[in-house]
């Protein structure tokens, strides 16, 4: 019996080295006014015209999607909503629960907000999980620890 408890305190105790920091999706804001989910008007009223619009047909989904691609960001549109981006510029900063997560600064900035994260962050990046979502957000960096790309991971 003893022998089972030190087993499964063991067992948990590695279970919480591998988990991330969590953030409600509405806290998590491009430009600190675009959450996940925002209409496509509304992105247009506030970022202006993108530089380019490509429309995809997608089989499974039987749905024309657009993406918008503005300077430094891209924005997947399913059902004139936003779905997914990737910001690869640091015009368009991430607000993580009121912090501001940019391209070109240092990762090592995010490891007193997102300890957990930054903890189990490999040499490419790190991920903050999305609450009550299937969703990751991942924070790529160089080999030097310089934050170069921001985005969402869905799982299909």
């Amino acid at each position: 019996m003893i022998f089972l408890v030190l087993l499964c305190t063991q067992w948990c105790s590695k279970a919480q080295i591998y988990t991330n920091d969590d953030v409600a999706h509405h806290r998590i804001k491009i430009d600190n006014t675009i959450t996940l989910f925002t209409p496509l008007q509304e992105i247009k009223r506030k970022l202006g015209s993108p530089l380019r619009i490509t429309k995809t047909y997608d089989e499974i989904l039987d749905e024309n999607l657009l993406t918008f691609h503005y300077d430094g960001l891209i924005l997947y549109f399913f059902n004139n909503k936003l779905e997914n981006y990737v910001i690869t510029g640091n015009k368009h900063p991430l607000y993580i629960d009121n912090f501001c997560v940019k391209t070109g600064m240092s990762i090592k900035k995010l490891a007193k907000k997102f300890p957990k994260s930054f903890k189990n962050r490999d040499t490419d990046g790190m991920g903050i999980e999305v609450t009550k979502m299937d969703y990751t957000i991942i924070i790529y960096n160089d080999k030097n620890g310089i934050i170069n790309k921001i985005g969402l991971f869905i799982p299909s």
